[in-house]
């Protein structure tokens, strides 16, 4: 098995426990399906320039919630992307990564998860670490998370005639 086909066989997992079909399509609705799987509230919330983030989106898992951070300097549509990327690891279930918080946020210290982006290959699974595996997952996830919002149902009887 390669990479590509175990992170499309996951990512596939994951979003079928989301049950998208059943939710408003917008963003909203997807941070509220994450949030019932993830048992706890989600902030999504800019981060200043002056914060130093390094990576293009943070997620900060606190007991009680979590805070998804996103450069407020970034694109609109690369900010939205990072919040999607970060969503994704947390419907996946994934937990921490070895980047110490401090070499990825300046003051955000107690940051328990951080993340950063890792180019795709079709390299054997076992060939790649963990975080790396994760990583892939969060952006296959991301990339079916914005197909979802971009997308209009189907109607039968509209597709009879398109």
């Amino acid at each position: 098995m390669t990479i590509a086909d175990d992170v499309q066989t996951t990512t596939r997992a994951t979003l079928d426990r989301l049950n998208l079909s059943t939710v408003e399509r917008a963003l909203d609705g997807l941070v509220g399906r994450v949030e019932a799987i993830y048992g706890k509230p989600i902030s999504i919330k800019p981060l200043p320039e002056d914060q130093h983030l390094r990576a293009t989106g943070l997620w900060v898992d606190f007991p009680d919630r979590g805070v998804v951070l996103y450069r407020e300097n970034d694109p609109k549509p690369y900010q939205r992307f990072s919040i999607l990327h970060e969503l994704g690891h947390i419907v996946a279930g994934h937990t921490g990564c070895d980047l110490l918080p401090d070499e990825a946020v300046g003051p955000i210290a107690s940051a328990r998860t951080v993340r950063a982006r890792v180019p795709r290959t079709d390299a054997p699974t076992d060939s790649i670490s963990t975080q790396a595996f994760e990583e892939l997952v969060a952006e296959e996830t991301a990339y079916e998370f914005l197909r979802w919002l971009i997308s209009r149902p189907t109607n039968p009887a509209e597709d009879a005639f398109a």
